[in-house]
């Protein structure tokens, strides 16, 4: 259009359009524009050849900074370390690198023997190991390799099992398997007889990327090399197997391990309940749980196997089996806040929520030597919403909740109500279609301060 369109007075806006001719288009399309010409001006200064200096300026400029990062990599190792004197870390020094080494204080213990390699000090094998220990605690796979080198290469120490050992170990914590699968190999391409210690981190690699046909291939070739696993490195196998659902291969080694020691730990116990629970069967976890209670000579469920087996039968909407086996666990002393929150979730299932028996449980846990936390209120409130579908109670379970006495034993005070909190209390009001109960909740929630997810 060539024109504005025009509203007269007191009527609609009329539209006077005026359409171009083909020969006037032909023309206006055949006519640079300034805009197209300074695109022209800007395009010819790109087709501009770049100066030599430019060039050279760059160059010198990336070389710069390569030899900063190089620098800056190269510095802690060292590589004009002075003679070495007779002189040594002193008993004080010793004692906090041996205890920095099983706490993962790695930069502590790198500050101080930095400043010894500095003075001259001799390091001892034993030194430079609870630096490669402090390293691999840490999960720092970098600074454990590069003192690695600064001890073999620069210092002139020989690489033992345990040197290794602990360079697997610092790759696993940082989940860089091959690199760790890499060192294992080193070791044993230098002769070094692995353990049963670099064995299980090994296979713990495996568990941790649920590959567990890595890990019973890895187990074959550790056989072959004579070694003989412990059971540490058959309950790597047994989780391995749990993350994927492999009840079969879980129930093989748990065997395996009852055979070459005669009983199995309460790690491995848990290990094989969840490889049952992976699958759903409820059932076979039972009766594992019965058989490893009713056995005086071998070890109890511990809390996470009691845990388990509770969050399990709440997830299924079973809440008289999670307050049965919860009542076992209070009998065997293991109580927490987890496993009790399980028990309520289990009554705020849509098909069994029951607000009234969440509030007898909640009445209860006084007795009780833990404290509840804000998931453990809003659970409460979530078993009313969904039993009474009804905004006023769900309201008056709230505020009764904001004057219980077991208010001010909350672990996190500060976190409840949340905005969690008001979307269960808006729940039933938004399905009864009452917008001013929701206006005036979310009021009050800004009121609190509390921001809105």
């Amino acid at each position: 259009p060539s024109e504005v369109p025009t509203a007269p007075a007191g009527g609609r806006p009329r539209l006077d359009v005026k359409f171009w001719s083909p020969e006037e288009s032909t023309q206006l399309s055949a006519e640079p524009s300034k805009q197209s010409k300074r695109n022209r001006k800007k395009n010819k200064k790109k087709d501009l050849p770049v100066p030599e200096w430019w060039i050279m300026q760059q160059q010198l400029h990336r070389q710069e900074q390569q030899q900063q990062q190089q620098a800056e990599q190269a510095r802690p190792l060292h590589a004009h370390i002075p003679a070495a004197t007779s002189t040594s870390l002193r008993p004080a020094q010793s004692a906090a690198m041996t205890a920095w080494a099983r706490t993962g204080e790695h930069r502590r213990a790198e500050l101080v023997l930095s400043e010894a390699l500095e003075d001259g000090t001799a390091i001892e094998d034993r030194l430079w190991q609870n630096m490669l220990d402090a390293c691999a605690k840490a999960g720092d796979s970098v600074r454990c390799e590069r003192w690695f080198r600064i001890g073999v290469q620069t210092l002139g120490l020989e690489a033992q099992g345990a040197s290794f050992t602990a360079l697997v170990d610092a790759c696993v914590r940082a989940e860089r398997f091959s690199r760790a699968e890499e060192w294992f190999l080193r070791m044993l391409r230098r002769g070094l007889d692995p353990d049963s210690i670099v064995a299980t981190v090994l296979l713990n690699s495996c568990a941790k990327r649920s590959d567990l046909g890595r890990g019973e291939a890895w187990s074959r070739r550790l056989a072959s090399l004579g070694l003989c696993l412990e059971s540490r490195s058959l309950t790597s196998l047994i989780t391995a197997a749990a993350s994927v659902g492999d009840v079969e291969s879980a129930e093989r080694h748990f065997e395996e391990i009852r055979r070459l020691e005669g009983k199995a730990d309460s790690i491995a116990h848990t290990a094989l309940l969840q490889a049952y629970l992976k699958v759903a069967e409820l059932g076979k976890a039972e009766e594992f749980m019965r058989r490893t209670l009713s056995n005086p000579q071998g070890p109890s469920p511990d809390a996470l196997a009691f845990g388990s087996i509770i969050g399990a039968f709440a997830e299924a909407a079973r809440p008289a089996d999670a307050e049965l086996w919860f009542l076992k666990m209070l009998k065997e002393g293991l109580g927490d806040a987890v496993s009790f929150n399980s028990v309520l979730l289990a009554l705020s299932k849509p098909s069994t929520a029951d607000g009234h028996r969440a509030d007898l449980w909640l009445e209860r846990l006084h007795l009780l030597s833990f404290a509840p936390d804000s998931i453990t209120f809003n659970t409460v409130l979530d078993s009313h919403a969904r039993s009474a579908s009804d905004a006023e109670a769900t309201d008056s379970a709230f505020w009764a909740l904001e004057q219980s006495p077991l208010r001010s034993r909350l672990e996190d005070p500060h976190r409840w109500p949340s905005a969690l909190t008001y979307s269960i209390r808006m729940r039933p009001a938004a399905y009864q279609g009452d917008v001013d109960r929701i206006e005036g909740q979310w009021s009050e929630m800004l009121e609190r301060r509390i921001r809105p997810q």
